[in-house]
């Protein structure tokens, strides 16, 4: 066997009396981890719908009834896109009910084979 300096048998023994201990005080029961921090509510996980949509605020600036789509100039969507005008693909049924100038809240979506789908769109006050 070597003989080892002092300073790295040590060093050597202190890390392994520290270590279990710093990775004692990381982990977290499981109480711990199921208890909301910040808030005493409970919030559940977004389903894989949820997460795939995203709520937007804008105005109408085209009804394209051709399309069964709306040209809408909307605000930002922080952390995920700038505020631009897109075309949005919408229920048909919805058209008539909707006029350029429109402010209007939805739920934006990823349409099928591309595009963006609006949901759940209800005209309001500017």
């Amino acid at each position: 066997m070597k003989n080892l300096p002092l300073t790295k048998i040590l060093t050597r023994l202190i890390l392994a009396l520290l270590l279990p201990v710093g990775l004692w005080a990381t982990e977290k029961t499981e109480a711990e981890e199921a208890e909301p921090t910040g808030c005493s509510c409970s919030v559940a996980a977004p389903t894989e719908a949820e997460a795939e949509s995203w709520a937007i605020r804008g105005v109408i600036e085209s009804v394209l009834s051709e399309r069964d789509a709306l040209l809408v100039k909307h605000e930002e969507i922080p952390g995920f896109m700038r505020a631009m005008t897109m075309m949005f693909q919408v229920d048909p049924a919805l058209l008539p009910k909707v006029k350029s100038g429109d402010n209007l809240t939805a739920t934006m979506k990823r349409a099928e084979g591309g595009g963006w789908l609006l949901e759940d769109v209800e005209i309001v006050d500017s």
